[in-house]
């Protein structure tokens, strides 16, 4: 996969140096645009935004053709970094209760990404609709003469938007599984769960690990969402544009994106330390135990049942 990054890296970076070439020829003829591109590269690397500041010149295509290398070598070095930012292996063992294990027969397999896929669908889609549900819209003024905003409204409209989907957020994604032990509606669909991981040890995360991934996660959704218009910056509707592209590549594709890496794993979940897996595993025959809903998802579980089947 990661190949396949790089490949359509350089494929796109021969674009970007096709259009660049020929735009600086417009702007500045043809010896200039040599210099600029083989002798001080730097021009070449930098033309859309000198180009726009002196030239006022901007053009789509040179805007595209600029960040799309960017955009795949991105995403192949992310997923060189998330393989290598994995803190942890697959889990061996399972804590059933504090200071009480059991060990796996296997080593725990992640669950597939097309399973995660599916779970994710239905989760955003349950957002979706619940935030549209209570309607609550907001708007930002342009000025048509010049295209810039000139009235976001972030302390309206905005501001009140960025507090529902807080509100509904930890209300799905943190309360929902601290209750089911690990799972939203999407994944209890597909049967998978979140787990926490401590040396080389799965249990049921608490309500503590799932409020600092899903915190984390907001944070994220909030600066690709509504960053354009919280961060300073560029106040063009075209400049907007460009900024939202960037944050939305930063904060939402790339922790995302790094889950086609080996170790199927988000970057929320490499940093928190979780993992996706199914909710039914398979202990040790040694153990004896041959339910796994029965003993571990029960609301009190009874160690000393477990004892008396180990003898």
């Amino acid at each position: 996969m990661t190949v396949i990054f790089y490949i359509l890296g350089f494929l796109s970076s021969a674009i970007y140096l096709f259009n660049a070439y020929q735009t600086m020829v417009y702007l500045v003829g043809g010896f200039w645009a040599t210099i600029w591109t083989f002798v001080m590269p730097l021009g070449i690397l930098t033309l859309p935004f000198w180009a726009n500041f002196l030239y006022d010149f901007s053009s789509t295509n040179l805007w595209i053709s600029y960040f799309a290398p960017l955009f795949f070598y991105f995403i192949s070095d992310a997923l060189i970094f998330n393989k290598n930012i994995s803190f942890f292996s697959k889990p061996k063992s399972v804590e059933l209760s504090s200071g009480l294990f059991v060990e796996l027969e296997n080593e725990l397999p992640e669950t597939s990404r097309i399973k995660r896929l599916g779970a994710f669908l239905i989760d955003y889609g349950m957002l979706y609709y619940t935030l549209n549900f209570f309607n609550l819209e907001w708007t930002a003024n342009i000025d048509i003469e010049t295209l810039t905003y000139v009235d976001v409204g972030i302390t309206g409209g905005l501001f009140n938007s960025i507090i529902l989907l807080t509100l509904i957020w930890f209300l799905y994604f943190w309360a929902v599984p601290t209750f089911t032990k690990g799972s939203t509606l999407g994944k209890l669909i597909f049967r998978i769960r979140l787990y926490s991981v401590k040396n080389d040890t799965i249990e049921i995360p608490s309500s503590i690990i799932i409020f600092q991934r899903e915190a984390l996660r907001l944070i994220c959704i909030v600066l690709a969402t509504y960053g354009s218009f919280i961060i300073p910056g560029d106040t063009t509707v075209v400049g907007g544009l460009y900024q939202g592209f960037a944050l939305t590549t930063i904060f939402f594709l790339l922790p995302y994106i790094v889950i086609l890496g080996k170790n199927k794993r988000t970057l929320f979940d490499s940093l928190i330390q979780t993992i996706v897996a199914s909710r039914i595993v398979d202990f040790s025959s040694k153990t004896k135990v041959s339910d796994y809903e029965e003993y571990y998802n029960s609301e009190i579980f009874d160690e000393e049942l477990l004892l008396n089947e180990e003898e």
